[in-house]
């Protein structure tokens, strides 16, 4: 399913307009990529196949084929509108970048897959997914790696105490991330936004390609993500920058025996 663009849509002020939106709400988005992109060069340094789970318009996929040259992405996602922007905004890396629209509560998705990958990332992208549809993507992103392959995801954890949880949220206040980028979109001011551009009701289109809202808004904790990937079939789990309710964590499939 692929959106048609109307006479003088203006793709890039809608890429720009996403990522001030996503820095609104998020103000430490460009060290959650850093933090996801070095630790992919450090653990798989020699990877050229990488999943971007949810990949939106390319944010995240942007930063890894722009630092790892050898590197082709796969950007998944289910949103047509998003995936437009991303094929846009990576329309330079050519070939290196391949966008594909897939649900991944669908089971059917790895099989799409032309091989085995060597990592698999997210960026804000796996909290609208119940705890149940988490554990079960974990479980499909396992057997979607190679021996050895990285997974990382950069989104909401929650606390173990739900006073600490409170602090988090105090502490994301006081930052005054709701006003802290002049002139950006609120959520849903962008989508309202983006679809009068395109000539589409989006909140419509995603309420029926993605049904009742289901996610954990504040994410599960980090201790439940490590017991679920190794459930999974990862070979360990580990968390790898954060900030509050802001997080970096994953997990890595055995490798081979020599």
């Amino acid at each position: 399913m692929e959106l048609p663009i109307p006479d003088g849509f203006d793709v890039p002020h809608w890429i720009q307009r996403w990522d001030r939106m996503q820095e609104r709400y998020n103000e430490r988005r460009a060290e959650r990529f850093a933090a996801i992109v070095s630790t992919l060069k450090a653990i798989c340094p020699s990877a050229r196949l990488v999943l971007d789970l949810g990949c939106g318009t390319g944010s995240l996929a942007m930063e890894i084929l722009t630092a790892m040259p050898e590197v082709h992405v796969v950007g998944l996602d289910l949103d047509p509108s998003m995936l437009l922007l991303a094929r846009r905004r990576l329309k330079a890396f050519g070939p290196r970048f391949v966008a594909m629209q897939v649900d991944l509560r669908d089971s059917s998705w790895p099989a799409r897959l032309a091989a085995p990958a060597d990592a698999a990332v997210s960026a804000t992208a796996l909290h609208w997914l119940s705890a149940s549809e988490l554990e079960t993507l974990y479980a499909m992103v396992a057997g979607a790696l190679r021996a050895g392959g990285l997974f990382l995801n950069g989104d909401h954890v929650a606390a173990e105490c739900s006073s600490v949880q409170q602090a988090w949220q105090g502490q994301e206040e006081a930052a005054g991330h709701e006003d802290r980028v002049d002139k950006a979109d609120t959520w849903e001011g962008f989508w309202t936004a983006y679809g009068k551009a395109l000539g589409v009701d989006l909140r419509a289109m995603q309420k029926e390609l993605f049904g009742p809202w289901r996610g954990v808004e504040e994410g599960m904790s980090l201790s439940w993500n490590f017991a679920t990937l190794c459930r999974a079939g990862f070979a360990w789990a580990d968390c790898f920058w954060r900030w509050g309710a802001n997080a970096v964590y994953g997990g890595q499939t055995a490798r081979r025996q020599a």
